[in-house]
């Protein structure tokens, strides 16, 4: 919406709310027929859209509506909850306008108001811990996806004027139930315990009344330590960082809030702010003569409850980028030490670092709005290989070389060059000792080491053709006197291990086992590390 056009509906609306009537011009004999009454207020419901908004502001100028009235309001309220596009925005305010102007705030502004100020207060905590994860996450997405839509709503009715504060709503069964009598305006059947501390107030005279919109953001971001509002903030900020916080947006290229709260930038002419859209502020921002709608005092104190917000998310920002550091260090150790991460760690960690990019991303967007500066977060470790899906090779050696953060896992350069220098034993032992011993070795080829390998000769023997009874046994007892002979060398090469002191010694003994390697003698050896509880820290194991 531009903003003479903006500028005249808040002169007319504000008519409305000193007493002035016959502000909107009806036709002097109103149509009742209950079919175009009722199809308005279907069409109220489901239908409000730019090019249906002449027909809207013709049918309140013809149709009685008057006895209508409630449903109208439960009408329309549902009707602004499903807008989506500036261009119904619009309309919607223009609707909005119309009806305010013609019922006055007693018989509709009130109600509707009040209808407004319940679709955007928070979601009570009780409620919230009873449902599950899932039921959370999709209430919460549902509830993002209404707040979007009603803060622009509640937020282009006060520019207007249809909308002043939360003292002026009114629920609607308290208009039902007035018999000639008006009541305190903000006042509930219930009594809430809102509408009470507003009361409180009221007394007051000298004390101007809090805008909707400001009681709106303080409601969602003066409670919000997890910060899930964050993107509600982002949009206000962009929407109306010049019509309600008084600062030009840099030209940078134009960033919007996507449903799930990430931040996009669009930098082509196409993506820019459509006219009349009550997102044009930048476009408002070009020109200087224009002044803003609001006085320099209200603006600030908008962009008070945005600071306090913002600096909030600065120190949630750093606290996130500390802990994913130090998950990022130990996911990087249990590989170094296991091989590999469970993959709900994995998963759990990809979730965080993700969720910490769009708080980051929202977090610039509202500091290039209020003129704030970002946090040093300084080098982001791991973030780039982790959000690949995977802790690889290259991050771990950068972690085993003391490149990454910290200095690593080695206690001084020489224990260092002691775990990364290994001997070369292809130089000292015959190739064949060193291949896998599921490979199949014909008569010829076969040597001491792999004739000993219990697999590769039982796999062998499957093969050839059924030997005699006495033959067989007598290959099965001496294969099993070998691999205990073979047993015993490796349970005494094993022993030795507590007992290396230097790196001469180690090499020998591996150049050993290398002569006596089969399945089961690794299989020894792997099992070596999980038995040991204790070893001093002098000893190399």
């Amino acid at each position: 919406m531009d903003r003479p056009r903006r500028r005249e509906l808040r002169r007319l609306n504000g008519s409305v709310w000193d007493g002035q009537t016959d502000v909107f011009q009806v036709n002097k004999s109103l149509d009742s027929a209950l079919k175009k009454n009722t199809a308005f207020i279907k069409r109220l419901r489901t239908g409000i859209t730019a090019s249906a908004q002449s027909t809207f502001l013709t049918e309140i100028r013809t149709l009685s509506l008057h006895k209508y009235l409630s449903e109208i309001i439960a009408a329309f309220y549902e009707g602004l909850c499903k807008l989506k596009t500036s261009g119904e925005i619009a309309a919607g305010v223009e609707v909005a306008s119309a009806l305010h102007q013609r019922f006055g705030p007693d018989e509709f502004t009130k109600q509707l108001g009040w209808l407004l100020g319940r679709g955007m207060s928070a979601p009570d905590k009780a409620q919230i811990k009873s449902w599950s994860q899932d039921m959370r996450e999709r209430e919460e997405k549902e509830r993002l996806a209404r707040h979007r839509v009603l803060l622009r709503v509640v937020t282009e009715l006060w520019l207007v004027g249809v909308l002043r504060s939360l003292e002026d709503v009114e629920r609607p069964e308290d208009a039902k139930g007035k018999d000639g009598a008006a009541s305190m305006p903000g006042k509930s059947a219930d009594g809430s315990a809102k509408n009470k501390a507003l009361q409180g107030t009221k007394g007051n005279q000298d004390k101007e009344a809090e805008p909707f919109p400001l009681e709106v953001l303080k409601d969602l971001l003066g409670y919000d330590r997890e910060h899930l509002n964050l993107p509600l903030a982002v949009l206000f900020a962009r929407s109306y960082s010049w019509d309600i916080l008084g600062s030009r947006a840099t030209g940078e290229g134009r960033k919007t809030v996507e449903a799930d709260g990430a931040t996009t930038t669009a930098a082509s002419s196409k993506d820019a702010p459509e006219a009349g859209s009550g997102d044009e502020s930048a476009v408002i921002a070009d020109s200087t003569d224009d002044p803003s709608l609001i006085s320099d005092g209200m603006q600030q104190r908008f962009k008070n409850i945005l600071n306090r917000y913002l600096e909030d998310v600065k120190k949630h920002i750093v606290r996130d980028q500390n802990a994913l550091s130090n998950q990022n260090r130990r996911n990087a150790e249990t590989y170094v030490k296991v091989g590999e991460i469970l993959e709900d760690r994995q998963a759990n960690f990809k979730k965080q670092t993700k969720a910490h990019e769009k708080l980051v991303s929202n977090a610039q967007v509202l500091c290039e709005v209020l003129g704030s500066e970002m946090p040093d977060l300084g080098k982001k470790e791991g973030t780039d290989a982790t959000a690949s899906g995977s802790i690889g090779l290259v991050k771990t050696g950068e972690y085993l070389r003391g490149q990454g953060e910290g200095a690593g896992i080695w206690e001084d350069e020489e224990e260092r060059r002691f775990y990364e220098n290994l001997a070369d034993l292809k130089g000292k032992v015959p190739a064949v000792l060193l291949e896998d011993g599921k490979k199949k070795k014909t008569d010829g080829e076969l040597t001491n080491g792999a004739a000993l390998d219990t697999a590769a000769k039982k796999e062998d023997m499957s093969e050839e053709a059924q030997p005699e009874q006495g033959d067989r046994d007598g290959d099965e007892q001496s294969t099993a006197i070998a691999n205990k002979n073979i047993g015993a060398q490796v349970d005494a090469l094993l022993a030795k291990l507590p007992e290396l002191q230097n790196k001469d010694a180690v090499d020998q003994l591996a150049l050993d086992f290398c002569f006596l390697n089969s399945k089961a003698s690794r299989n020894r050896l792997i099992l070596i590390p999980l038995r040991t509880t204790q070893v001093p820290s002098t000893r190399v194991t």
